[in-house]
């Protein structure tokens, strides 16, 4: 299956004088409308990480503590994890073991290196690490196997361990990626390397609707009587069964899940490719705008699913990034303007949560290179302070811009801009209507080779603004409350 409002702006010199422009040429402006208080809430939860167990990207081996997610520090933004990515469904919790396709007798650990393992071991250690993040949780339940009593059977230990409200807190996912399993209804030890038993689109509805009840009746069962959360169980469905005839799944699924990869099958040939990924992805890849535009329809036929909202539960640059893969290849700033922008298009499509994905082999572009933060994951949690804020319009965006605008809870307003375009910075007028008649102090937090999120006050002269966007670049523009 298959963040959020990050340009790069270098207000010109912050407030210098417009330049003038041949009456031929008129200079394109970038307007912002500010009468109102602003729509659709920025959901905290797009701002969110995947982990996939058995990488050691996020489980660092010979750790005495195992810690996973140990670069992620509380207060930095992320909201949201979601564990288990393309092993969810080889995962076996009572062993803490995962299928081995090359072995089926020696199965794998599923935290290497770490001590005493025990059930659903490396489940617990991550969700006892969202729990210091302060952050909520998407548990991938192994759905392929079909077994709406083993998923009973974790989700009644994750509640006992760390209690009811957390578990009903949590979102349950069922299965990574059913349209392409190759073993369903097969038990794990019973598994062949040479089967191909697919799942259609009806059969993981009535996955989903068994292990719903599963969910339902664990969480129930270990606190009996009328919950105070009415929302729970918090059920996610693959973007696979919206190819279903069923129509009963729609009023049991919390959120559909997508993902997004621009490079599937090739790597990208540059940072310029890759900061582009979001609205030019490589030929014969559907953009994000498009496939979320269809998920939405496809969701939308079905009876009940008015509140069912949409999840990239898993997106990155590159479905496959080759571990030879240098990390300043993929941790560039074509990275952070792509973050910044498929954050600003989440962000217009009203998509209520996601997770950037681990890679499928090797750890180059995950949001951290070497242990330290990419340029991406600085962009993510300069986005993640906008959660909250409502979306404001802006009628008029220079071409080659992508820009949006946000007022904050606080009452103040935000602008991102992000440029892709590899034609050179872009300098453009901005009009905020609604916005402050008199100069105000400013932060400008500017994103670039050039400037790695610094942040500069300046003073912001309505009457006189200029924004300068580098390229690649991402520039997030603070204005106080009136």
């Amino acid at each position: 299956m298959a963040v959020a409002l990050v340009a790069v702006l270098a207000l010109a010199r912050a407030v210098s004088a417009p330049t003038a422009a041949p009456r031929s040429a008129p200079v394109a402006l970038l307007t912002v409308d500010a009468r109102g208080q602003g729509g659709t809430a920025l959901s905290p939860a797009l701002f969110g990480v995947g982990v996939d167990l058995a990488s050691g990207s996020y489980v660092r081996p010979g750790d005495a503590h195992c810690v996973a997610l140990a670069n992620v520090q509380a207060g930095s933004g992320v909201a949201l994890v979601r564990i288990g990515a393309r092993a969810a469904d080889d995962y076996d919790w009572p062993a803490d073991t995962y299928y081995n396709l090359q072995n089926p007798r020696l199965p794998i650990k599923a935290s290497p290196g770490c001590p005493a393992p025990g059930p659903a071991a490396s489940v617990l250690r991550v969700l006892d690490r969202v729990r210091a993040l302060h952050a909520r949780a998407v548990v991938v339940l192994n759905g392929e196997t079909d077994d709406p009593r083993a998923a009973y059977g974790l989700v009644t230990l994750i509640a006992r361990r760390f209690g009811d409200a957390f578990a009903r807190a949590i979102y349950w996912e069922i299965g990574n990626e059913p349209a392409e399993w190759q073993h369903f209804g097969v038990p794990l030890t019973a598994r062949r390397g040479d089967e191909h038993i697919l799942c259609t689109p009806d059969q993981y509805a009535a996955v989903v609707t068994s292990y719903a009840a599963a969910i339902t009746a664990a969480l129930g069962a270990s606190s009996p009587g009328t919950p105070s959360d009415k929302a729970w169980p918090r059920v996610v469905a693959d973007a696979w069964i919206a190819n279903a005839t069923d129509q009963s799944w729609a009023g049991l699924v919390t959120a559909v899940d997508a993902r997004y990869y621009p490079y599937m099958t090739t790597e990208p040939a540059s940072q310029d490719a890759i900061a582009s990924g979001v609205v030019s992805p490589t030929a014969g890849a559907v953009s994000l705008d498009d496939q979320l535009s269809s998920l939405r329809d496809s969701v939308a036929q079905y009876d009940q699913s008015g509140s069912v909202r949409l999840f990239i539960g898993q997106w990155n640059v590159d479905a496959n990034a080759d571990p030879s893969a240098g990390a300043d290849f993929y941790a560039s700033y074509g990275q952070a303007v792509f973050v910044a922008d498929l954050m600003l298009h989440l962000a217009r499509h009203g998509g209520a949560m996601a997770a950037w994905a681990p890679p499928f082999y090797g750890a180059p572009q995950a949001p951290f290179a070497s242990g330290q933060p990419s340029p991406g994951y600085a962009v993510l949690t300069a986005l993640a302070t906008l959660a909250g804020s409502r979306l404001l319009a802006t009628p008029t965006v220079p071409p080659g811009l992508d820009a949006l605008a946000a007022r904050r809870p606080d009452g103040g307003l935000s602008l991102v801009l992000v440029r892709t375009s590899d034609q050179g910075p872009a300098d453009t007028p901005l009009r905020i209507v609604g916005g402050p008649a008199r100069p105000v102090h400013a932060m400008i937090q500017t994103f670039s080779a050039t400037d790695n999120g610094v942040t500069r006050a300046l003073i912001l002269d309505p009457a006189n603004a200029r924004v300068v966007v580098p390229t690649p670049g991402v520039v997030i523009v603070t204005l106080p409350a009136r």
